[in-house]
């Protein structure tokens, strides 16, 4: 379903954000970010979708070791680029929010949403790349035609327990300690996983949106004392009030 609806309606509102970005002589920011929020959207739902819908369909790896390696990169990198995009939405409506009375604020928006989503995109690409290292084509049975596209720690612990099977007891101990390494740098490798695709995302999204209340709340505080300001002194020279001046004799 949300391959079949999502890929369209995306198809669609990129097609559509392309041809006003074009028209526009004055480059638009938020028509740059919403261009490359709809391409993540897409590597998303044309990447990771269908090669997860063919894997559960076919339950073993039928591609190759090069395809393991690219589909695996592509999944994550595309998660990645979609947090970092957003990410960078949010950045950018802080600026937005702290240059509103700028006269050059909109051309500086746009080179500066250019230089986040460049480092948004390099960020995704260059934490994906452990992916393409990681994963490979594994056949765990000698005696079954089976294939699977894993991680090398489930090669590791699958290769270690069988050596357990054939080992004597006094490399039992060995064969443990190294298992619980494995375990211990796969947990790590998860955790950074997650830290970047949705905390450290969240973070800042958090905390930029915070940031643009306050900046509001400033602006509302400033021209809510003006407009007090304004009043006073109209009220004043309607009661036919005038300054005091000094003068001496």
């Amino acid at each position: 379903l949300c391959f079949v609806i999502g890929g369209p309606l995306n198809v669609i509102s990129l097609r559509r954000s392309l041809r006003a970005f074009s028209q526009h002589k004055a480059k638009s920011p938020i028509l740059l970010l919403r261009i490359n929020l709809n391409l993540a959207d897409l590597c998303t739902l044309f990447v990771f979708v269908p090669k997860q819908i063919v894997w559960m369909l076919t339950y073993q790896w039928y591609g190759g070791e090069l395809l393991c390696r690219v589909c695996s990169f592509f999944s994550t990198f595309s998660f990645y680029a979609n947090s970092f995009v957003i990410a960078c939405i949010a950045i950018d409506r802080v600026f937005g929010a702290y240059n509103m009375s700028s006269i050059n604020a909109h051309r500086r928006a746009y080179l500066r949403c250019r230089r986040l989503l460049v480092i948004g995109w390099l960020a995704a690409f260059a934490l994906s790349l452990p992916q393409a290292l990681i994963f490979r084509v594994f056949e765990p049975y000698d005696d079954k035609d089976f294939r699977q596209c894993t991680p090398l720690w489930t090669i590791f612990v699958h290769e270690k327990f069988n050596e357990m099977k054939a080992t004597n007891s006094s490399d039992v101990e060995k064969i443990e300690q190294e298992l619980m390494d494995m375990q211990r740098l796969e947990k790590m490798y998860n955790i950074n996983h997650l830290l970047f695709v949705f905390w450290i995302p969240c973070i800042i999204i958090v905390i930029s949106y915070l940031t643009v209340l306050l900046i509001l709340q400033g602006h509302l505080k400033e021209g809510i004392d003006i407009d007090l300001y304004k009043l006073f002194f109209s009220r004043l020279r309607n009661v036919g009030y005038k300054p005091c001046t000094m003068s001496g004799n």
